[in-house]
């Protein structure tokens, strides 16, 4: 059988909750930047292919 060891955990809250804000906002940087560098790949993309799908369809 296994042994069972009743450690104090709440020492361990601490960190942990470090850890999880910091991971939040981390991947929360990343999708930002993402969204920014998108939105650079494709500015003027949407304009121009409104106005190139209205004039094939004049």
């Amino acid at each position: 059988m296994s042994a069972h060891h009743h450690e104090d955990v709440s020492r361990d809250k601490g960190p942990a909750f470090v850890g999880l804000v910091a991971g939040i906002v981390l991947i929360g940087a990343f999708v930002y930047a993402m969204v920014l560098w998108t939105n650079s790949r494709f500015e003027g993309h949407a304009a121009g292919g409104a106005a190139a799908a209205t004039e094939a369809h004049k």
